[in-house]
């Protein structure tokens, strides 16, 4: 489908990344492909992986998850009337709603005289299948890429692309000042789970 090639670009590459980082972090290469399988979270993926490589505990990971997919709760609650149809295919259209599939539908509303279920699991598996092939391939070709260090980028690029997203919005200079006082702080205060601190910290900061 022609509206979902820029999606393979961006995922294929992205999950080939992922795949090679995985496997370089010390992980059986095979667990990568299903790991994506199962989860489906790009950002998620990479800060669990990152967060698993300097042995944070299992609650800071979730918690760190729920706080980064929170948003795709909204995006369900927007295509409520969209998605009813029986509940194998609603199944898959809920796990696989991610910001690419969303922007995607969002973009092209149900036309008349078409099957819009069968376009949006064409879009929504599409982009699945990108994200997890993309992956295999990563970890596959690991034994032959040199290993680098870029977990180390990973959480800091992270913050600073959420926060530089919001403060677009918002326009409103607390909105990336405070995440990055936030983040300077929980590093000198608990350097081991500074990103979930900073997490917390932040979302304590801007809305309360």
């Amino acid at each position: 489908m022609r509206l979902t090639v820029p999606i393979f670009f961006a995922y294929f590459s992205i999950g080939v990344v992922y795949g090679v980082i995985f496997t370089h972090s010390g992980f059986a290469w095979y667990l990568a492909p299903l790991i994506s399988a199962i989860v489906f979270a790009g950002s998620v993926q990479f800060v669990a992986l990152s967060m698993m490589s300097e042995h944070a505990t299992v609650f800071a990971v979730i918690i760190a998850t729920v706080f980064i997919a929170f948003r795709n709760a909204f995006y369900g609650l927007s295509f409520l009337d969209r998605y009813k149809t029986g509940w194998l295919a609603k199944s898959v259209l809920v796990f696989t709603l991610v910001d690419a599939t969303y922007a995607i539908l969002t973009a092209n509303p149900p036309k008349q005289g078409l099957n819009d279920i069968k376009f949006c699991l064409s879009v929504s598996l599409l982009n699945f299948v990108y994200w997890v092939a993309g992956t295999f391939l990563g970890a596959v070709m690991s034994c032959w890429i040199p290993e680098f260090d870029a977990l180390k980028f990973v959480l800091p690029a992270f913050f600073m692309t959420v926060v530089v997203g919001f403060f677009l919005k918002s326009r409103q200079w607390h909105a990336i000042v405070a995440p990055i006082l936030c983040m300077v702080i929980a590093y000198f205060i608990w350097p081991a789970q500074y990103f979930l601190l900073a997490i917390l910290f932040s979302i304590i900061t801007i809305f309360f």
